[in-house]
């Protein structure tokens, strides 16, 4: 019997998974030549800034090793740095931080809670690469990047479930909450057995309890709901890359607001600025770091480091927290920039 195929968007987050472990391991000359492997080490990734701009996360990959993969907070300056989690052996792909003391976090493909006491609790099992959250962390959702399905939503405190997107034939990925939770918008295509054709495919919304499903757009996915919860940002193939275009929820007002933006990675390769006014994105194989002004589609090029792996905007939408590598060669280390692409300060060395 035949299953029903990856979305496309989830495809491309495999793909981009896949390259950046690749990438983390393999140096290529800019100039050519042979590639050459990074030997030992850990190399820094998945950054967050805390809501009340105190303290800092990132995650801690090993390089070319067996050694499990971590996650460190410290406060904003770096100092008082601290392991928080450890023993994350089959790879770590986001952290958020939802409360001053709490963060959520996809590693050994679970979504789980952390506190800053230590303590953590697993809210969904045997998910995706990725995740979703309300702004204050209330709800997560989670697609099997794996296999076809619903997506998985689930309440922080109850750990209660809301299967959305329909059954076993059906193909559904990259969901991104409203921030009140209300809403959820997602990849979703619908898969014939018998056939094998795919349909009804495209970026759907629905509400949190699942009611209410329709799509709004027949092209694009790896969304993500702006903070004031007017605009929706997503991606669209194109011939050179992928479009960065934002729609209303309800899919009217569609525009491009770069031609040839980020592409769908995991974490996700570009991020709204708190205020709603700007997008941090990471284009190019190499990793450049651009903000975006999403009303005039000014870009600002950042040209502080090599290749960006990480990206999240400070609380006052200011400054930028980011894994970066300062040359080619080096490991990913911690740093803050301005918005404005200066004023680069390494937070802490990898």
């Amino acid at each position: 019997m035949k299953t029903p195929p990856a979305t496309p968007c989830t495809v491309l987050r495999v793909r981009a998974l896949l390259t950046a472990i690749v990438a983390a391991l393999v140096l290529v000359p800019v100039s050519g030549g042979a590639a050459s492997r990074m030997q030992g080490g850990f190399t820094f990734e998945s950054p967050a800034w805390s809501p009340d701009g105190a303290h800092v996360a990132w995650g801690e990959l090993p390089l070319g090793s067996g050694s499990p993969a971590r996650i460190w907070t410290a406060n904003a300056d770096g100092s008082d740095a601290a392991q928080l989690i450890g023993g994350l052996r089959n790879g770590l792909f986001e952290i958020v931080w939802t409360a001053p003391d709490t963060l959520l976090y996809d590693a050994n493909f679970d979504v789980r809670l952390a506190r800053l006491d230590g303590t953590h609790t697993t809210i969904l099992r045997a998910v995706g690469s990725t995740f979703t959250s309300d702004a204050h962390g209330t709800l997560v959702a989670s697609a099997y990047d794996r296999a076809p399905g619903p997506l998985l939503l689930a309440s922080t405190a109850t750990r209660e479930r809301t299967r959305i997107g329909g059954g076993r034939n059906t193909s559904n990925g990259d969901p991104t909450l409203s921030p009140d939770g209300a809403h959820i918008a997602f990849d979703h295509a619908d898969y014939d057995p018998k056939t094998g054709q795919v349909s009804n495919g495209g970026l759907f919304v629905a509400r949190a309890n699942g009611a209410g499903m329709r799509r709004i757009l027949r092209g694009g996915g790896c969304a993500e709901w702006s903070p004031r919860g007017e605009e929706i940002a997503f991606l669209t193939p194109e011939t050179r890359g992928e479009s960065l275009r934002v729609t209303r929820p309800d899919g009217s007002h569609e525009r491009v607001v770069v031609a040839q933006g980020p592409v769908c990675s995991v974490p996700q390769s570009f991020a709204w600025s708190p205020d709603g006014t700007r997008i941090a994105y990471v284009a190019g194989s190499w990793g450049r770091l651009t903000v975006v002004d999403v009303a005039g589609g000014k870009t600002t090029p950042v040209r502080a480091f090599a290749s960006v792996t990480g990206v999240e905007w400070s609380p006052d939408s200011r400054r930028l927290l980011v894994t970066a590598r300062p040359r080619v060669g080096a490991c990913s280390s911690l740093w803050t920039v301005g918005a404005d692409g200066k004023g680069a300060a390494l937070v802490r060395r990898c």
